[in-house]
């Protein structure tokens, strides 16, 4: 236990020493890489007894507050008054050495709220596999899936969460709206509830066609083969 303690004091050291630097959120990818370059290594939390890494993000309130934001778990330090003064300088460093004195100040703020928008990757194979993977998931809720706790089912059904910005997408209602022929998201009072359109109903559809083609196929060839005997006599 003692071991486990100072593995732990000593990642969040690393974790304020990452979100101390910059004066904004970060998503929780962002801190992994951060900590990583920092701290020569990743963020050791299953050596802590934990896991996975938003668990250990969870269990270490006085370091940091989270929450989630378009599918993404976004970490900020929590501030105390040993940092509150070092946090504002960093903030005013930063913001002095990245924008040019020639920059308006209202476009400055128009680059700050408009980010790139990623671009969705709707035909990679990491799409297509998770298109698979949440039709299954939806098939096995008859009912339907709430929106706001589609991605803990995800989780919970294949081990992982979904990384939307590895296939550019921003939110998981936007990636569910990409895949329309299959997914239906219907707004409620106070939610949205997810289902697929592909079920039970729909194979039977699907077996009353193929039905209907085998009869009108029968009937041509048949109509063939008379046509075949009436022109030889």
């Amino acid at each position: 236990m003692s071991a486990q303690r100072d593995i732990k004091e000593t990642a969040k050291l690393g974790i304020r020493a990452v979100l101390n630097s910059t004066p904004t959120c970060l998503p929780l990818r962002r801190l992994e890489v951060d900590y990583e370059n920092l701290m020569k290594h990743k963020i050791p939390f299953r050596d802590m007894g934990y896991n996975t890494l938003p668990e250990f993000i969870a269990d270490i309130p006085d370091v940091v507050t989270c929450w989630m934001s378009h599918g993404h778990m976004m970490v900020k330090a929590v501030e105390i008054k040993q940092t509150d003064n070092i946090t504002r300088l960093v903030g005013l460093n930063r913001n002095r050495t990245r924008t040019p004195r020639n920059i308006l100040p209202h476009q400055r703020q128009r680059d700050r709220c408009e980010p790139p928008r990623p671009v969705p990757q709707t035909n990679s194979s990491e799409y297509h596999i998770l298109r698979g993977q949440i039709q299954g998931l939806l098939y096995s809720y008859k009912s339907g899936i709430r929106l706001s706790q589609f991605l803990e089912a995800f989780a919970k059904r294949f081990g992982h969460y979904i990384n939307l910005s590895n296939i550019g997408f921003t939110s998981v209602r936007e990636l569910l709206e990409s895949m329309k022929d299959v997914v239906d998201v219907k707004q409620l009072a106070d939610d949205f509830i997810v289902q697929s359109k592909v079920g039970p109903h729909a194979t039977f559809q699907g077996f009353c066609n193929l039905h209907v083609l085998i009869i009108q196929y029968v009937q041509f060839s048949h109509w063939q083969l008379q046509f075949v005997v009436v022109s030889q006599t």
